[in-house]
């Protein structure tokens, strides 16, 4: 067996793994999000992850990512664990610990597996740094992921959230309180959003000016359509408009672009389908459909050269 066919199959077997994982936690997530939904889990309750995944990230990646994490690059790594869900500065050091663990177990795992493969010193030893390489970039590939898929559901879930604030704000609480009540009551059906409110309401509570506090929410988030909604806050609250009426545009605005968004992918859906048609359908197609008819041909040219 030549190197190359090894490395294919090396990285095609890492890739499978990868996949299954990823379909995994995809599954787990969405399982999660609908026990929320049906109310099987209390609001403002989190699933605690499983103990042995908790051990391992307190007792072995947490104390890795303390000794060689750096202060390089630090504030975008906070910026973007924030956008990711992640508060404080225990992810980030498990996060560091981590694409230490993945950057040395890659190698590891090829160096056990060398022994069947029997690839040469030279393939081994630049297979092995592609792998060191590849291990420090997939937990970073992974943490974009989580923050685009955690920004998407903000984006869903700030229309229904503002329809609560406006009828909140026009039954006559005021802003904290109505972000508040928000907090408590969406804390099932939108509980990414949910818990950026409460954090604003801990903000203001703990004594920062609700400008401040409204500002950190659309930096923490890194959504337009939030920041949007923070600049038309702090002008309501700065210049003494009304803010009930500003929601409800925004509100309206929201769900328009919502709609637009949704017929926009609608309308990508035909030219994401042309290749795997093209490319994958349309030949198993061809071959069932002609395949017997092409060996009958062959067949009958055969007997007719024969004969």
């Amino acid at each position: 067996m030549s190197a190359a066919v090894q490395i294919v199959i090396f990285v095609a077997s890492t890739l499978a793994f990868l996949a299954i994982a990823s379909f995994l936690a995809r599954s787990f997530e969405g399982r999660q999000r609908s026990s929320r939904m049906l109310g099987r889990v209390p609001s403002g309750s989190i699933v605690k992850p499983h103990a042995g995944v908790k051990s391992l990230a307190s007792g072995f990646l947490e104390p890795l990512g303390k000794l060689f994490s750096g202060s390089r690059n630090q504030y975008k790594l906070r910026q973007d664990m924030q956008s990711a869900g992640y508060y404080g500065s225990r992810p980030m050091a498990i996060f560091a610990g981590a694409k230490i663990a993945v950057a040395a177990g890659l190698p590891l795992l090829f160096l056990v597996c060398r022994s069947v493969l029997e690839v040469a010193p030279a393939t081994t030893v630049l297979i092995m740094g592609v792998l060191v390489v590849l291990g420090l970039r997939l937990p970073g590939f992974w943490l974009a992921r989580r923050v685009k898929q955690r920004r998407e559901r903000l984006r869903a879930e700030l229309p229904d959230c503002l329809d609560l604030m406006v009828v909140c704000v026009e039954s006559g609480l005021g802003l904290d309180a109505a972000l508040l009540k928000i907090s408590e009551k969406m804390s099932a059906a939108c509980a990414d959003l949910a818990q950026e409110l409460r954090l604003v309401h801990l903000e203001v509570q703990a004594g920062q000016p609700r400008q401040d506090a409204l500002r950190h929410l659309s930096e923490r988030t890194g959504v337009k359509e939030i920041q949007s909604l923070v600049a038309k806050l702090i002008q309501s609250d700065k210049f003494g408009t009304s803010i009930a009426k500003s929601l409800r545009v925004h509100a309206d605005t929201i769900r328009e672009k919502r709609k637009q968004h949704a017929e926009e992918q609608a309308g990508k859906t035909a030219v994401k389908l042309l290749f795997p048609l093209v490319f994958f359908i349309f030949p198993a197609l061809f071959v069932a459909v002609l395949g017997p008819a092409i060996i009958q041909i062959i067949k009958a040219l055969g007997k007719g050269m024969g004969g």
